[in-house]
């Protein structure tokens, strides 16, 4: 794989919060009927009713630099930088230490790659430089009718501690990588998952300006 792209997304993602750099770790990785049943788990918010999903106004975000536009809530904060952009929530009390986040990254591929390659290589890093990292789930799925592949991960934050992240990556026209990373508090996870997968079900990419 190219070592200046691979190096390129790692420090979009990097800027989103969701690495810390540590000593290595062991890499949890499921069976296929356990990876099944955390899939189920962190990726439609547990017991969490239909009606936290659409709380709030969203509003269309339609970035032709990075080639995406999706919906996000109009209370988020969103923070725009040269290959990526982070939408983040309010906070919700005085005593709120951490804001949940999704970000969406468009990288340029200048060779052939292949979406299992990224992962591969993105899961390895991940485990030999987050501390505390444990991989949940890695299974094929789709993002904006694409192939896609989802990551489901925890890890130990420096500042905030104890972390859980989803990624979601594809390939558009083999040309263009986009990550979408979504993270939060464990014990806040479920409850803004319904809302952080409306930002990734309207999640529409093409072609970027982006050079």
């Amino acid at each position: 794989m190219n070592s200046k792209l691979f190096l390129m997304a790692v420090a979009v993602i990097a800027a989103f919060g969701i690495l810390a750099a540590a000593t290595a770790s062991p890499v949890t990785i499921a069976t296929p009927a356990v990876a099944q049943n955390m899939t189920d788990e962190y990726t439609t918010g547990g017991n969490m009713t239909a009606g936290n999903a659409t709380t709030g106004d969203f509003l269309t975000y339609d970035n032709a630099t990075l080639g995406v536009k999706l919906q996000y809530p109009s209370d988020w904060e969103k923070f725009e930088q040269q290959n990526a952009v982070l939408f983040i929530s309010p906070f919700q009390s005085d005593l709120d230490r951490y804001r949940e986040t999704v970000g969406i990254s468009s990288v340029p591929i200048t060779n052939n790659v292949s979406l299992d390659e990224f992962v591969s290589n993105t899961t390895n890093f991940l485990g030999t430089t987050a501390n505390d990292f444990e991989l949940y789930v890695s299974t094929p799925t789709t993002l904006g009718s694409l192939p896609a592949h989802m990551l489901v991960y925890t890890y130990s934050d420096p500042l905030i501690g104890i972390t859980r992240a989803m990624d979601l990556s594809t390939l558009v026209g083999d040309k263009y990588l986009y990550t979408i990373t979504f993270s939060a508090k464990p014990a806040e996870y479920g409850n803004s998952l319904p809302i952080a997968q409306r930002i990734i079900d309207t999640f529409q990419p093409y072609t970027p300006t982006l050079q």
